[in-house]
């Protein structure tokens, strides 16, 4: 079964190219793919000209997880799922970011853009666990500002707090403590971090918080953030 995934609109393949490159400044160097067609929908093959979606493709990549016992940094996703055609069911990977990235390279201005996943598979610890597909409830908004400012401030304090030459075991503690703060019930700061420099509070007023157990999810527009709590 091929794992080709047709990505029909062009705005969306732009977003993930996007998405790709801002999770390369501040991600780690494996992303998650997963495409899940439609409950009882059609599966069109990619390479059939049906270019109506049948499912979901996203791209899952982590901005932070514990490096160590009793490192109290959270683990910190960031999800950005497109409509997509594929002719398998479902598709579930880890691959090198780096890899995913030299692929959406090859995208043309306009049109639909056939992307042929990596071959090749990795591992990833933060991806050993997944979050829950369903059973999410709301659990109301956050203001966009306010997360903003919990960012910034956070990326303030280390900065400034950080001597020159500081060894990794310090930055690591240091930052630590300033993203596992909680700033409400279930959402570290890290996640605030991770909504601001993914550019996802761009043009947001407000966040839409979901909850499950053991897990928290901030949703705007252009993709989500899920945190292990």
């Amino acid at each position: 079964m091929s794992s080709a995934i047709l990505i029909p609109d062009p705005a969306a393949t732009r977003d993930l190219v996007t998405f790709l490159s801002r999770l390369s400044q501040v991600g780690l160097p494996q992303v998650r793919v997963q495409f899940r067609a439609f409950v009882g929908g059609s599966t069109s093959p990619a390479s059939s000209g049906n270019t109506a979606p049948n499912g979901v493709f996203a791209i899952t990549g982590c901005t932070m997880e514990p490096q160590m016992i009793l490192d109290g940094t959270p683990t910190v996703m960031v999800q950005r799922a497109v409509p997509a055609v594929s002719e398998a069911e479902s598709v579930d990977k880890v691959v090198l970011a780096k890899a995913l990235t030299e692929r959406f390279a090859r995208v043309a201005d306009d049109g639909e853009f056939l992307l042929q996943l990596p071959p090749s598979e990795t591992t990833a610890v933060w991806a050993g666990v997944s979050p829950p597909v369903s059973g999410w409830q709301f659990a109301g908004t956050v203001t966009a500002q306010s997360l903003r400012d919990v960012a910034n401030a956070g990326m303030r304090e280390i900065s400034e707090a950080l001597p020159v030459g500081s060894g990794q075991p310090v930055v690591q503690k240091l930052r630590s403590e300033v993203w596992g703060r909680s700033v409400l019930d279930g959402v570290p700061a890290g996640a605030a971090f991770s909504l601001e420099t993914l550019g996802f509070l761009v043009g947001e007023r407000e966040v839409k918080l979901f909850q499950a157990p053991g897990w928290s999810r901030l949703t705007t527009k252009y993709g989500a953030v899920i945190v292990r709590v």
